[in-house]
C-alpha cells in the first residue's frame, strides 16, 4: 500500500508545486504506475475518487481529437483547491 500512497502524494504535490499548470491536475489512466499502483484495483480507484480526482472520458471532453486508443483521465476539478491537497497529502 505504500507505494500506491506515495505516489498519490507525488501527484498532489505536483499540483500544490504547480498550482496554475492544468496539466499537474490530471493524469492518464493508461499511465503505467497510475495502473500499477492505483488504478489495479477498487481501492486505489475509491483512495483516487476521494482525494478528488474524477474520472473523465478524453473522447468525451474533447471529441475532435482523434486519439489511437481510448484515453481516460483522473482530474482534479478547479473547485479543489491547493489548501484541501495540502491537507489531504498530511493526512495520508
Amino acid at each position: 500500500m505504500q507505494p500506491s500512497v506515495d505516489l498519490l502524494c507525488k501527484l498532489l504535490s505536483n499540483v500544490v508545486d504547480h498550482p496554475s499548470e492544468p496539466k499537474f491536475r490530471q493524469v492518464k489512466r493508461e499511465n503505467k504506475r497510475v495502473k500499477e499502483l492505483l488504478t489495479c484495483n477498487a481501492n486505489g480507484e475509491k483512495l483516487m475518487s476521494i482525494v478528488g480526482f474524477t474520472l473523465i472520458d478524453y473522447h468525451e471532453e474533447y471529441p475532435d481529437v482523434k486519439l489511437s486508443k481510448a484515453e481516460h483521465l483522473y482530474r482534479l476539478g478547479p473547485g479543489i483547491d491547493v489548501s484541501y491537497i495540502k491537507g489531504v497529502k498530511l493526512e495520508l
